[in-house]
């Protein structure tokens, strides 16, 4: 797992604290639909990951990679190519959506990381992370799927949760 820079995760998150968002693009294949998040409610769901560029400007991706049975929600600077996204992707600026529009802007006051092992045998990876912008929210960035009412662990795709009680009750 160590080439999927687990290790790195928490020191790249840790590093966008006091850093304030300057915008956030979701990850899709090239050959998929532009969403529509006008009124997308707290759950968005990117295939791919999202892309966040803060006041440092060096762009920093949140996706997932997965190696056998193990599975990881990686945080890295940059594109996110250099840890295996090799498929064409596209990244669609959500900066303007209305769940973003507040978070963009104020500093990041914490970072958080929620490790668990996808199987047996496999090392203790990250499969959630957090982002809190004091007084105006945050968010949290998972390896999670909506099937139906119900939104459930799935390695291969990254859900955006505006609402920390889907967060919460994630886990």
């Amino acid at each position: 797992m160590s080439s999927f820079g687990v290790e790195s995760t928490g020191n790249v998150l840790r590093s966008l604290v006091g850093e304030s968002l300057q915008n956030v693009s979701y990850l899709y294949s090239s050959d998929a639909t532009t969403p529509i998040l006008e009124d997308a409610g707290h759950i968005h769901e990117v295939p791919y990951g999202v892309r966040l560029v803060t006041s440092q400007s060096v762009p920093i991706t949140l996706t997932w990679l997965m190696e056998g049975d193990c599975e990881a929600l990686v945080a890295v600077e940059g594109t996110g190519e250099d840890v295996g996204i090799t498929d064409l992707i596209e990244a669609h600026d959500v900066s303007a959506s209305p769940r973003w529009r507040p978070l963009l802007g104020p500093a990041i006051t914490n970072a958080g990381i929620s490790w668990h092992r996808a199987t047996l045998g496999c090392p203790a990876t990250p499969w959630a992370c957090r982002l809190e912008f004091g007084n105006q929210g945050g968010f949290v960035a998972a390896l999670a799927e909506t099937y139906g009412e119900t939104l459930e662990y799935q390695p291969d795709n990254v859900a955006v949760l505006f609402d920390r009680r889907d967060a919460e009750a994630l886990r």
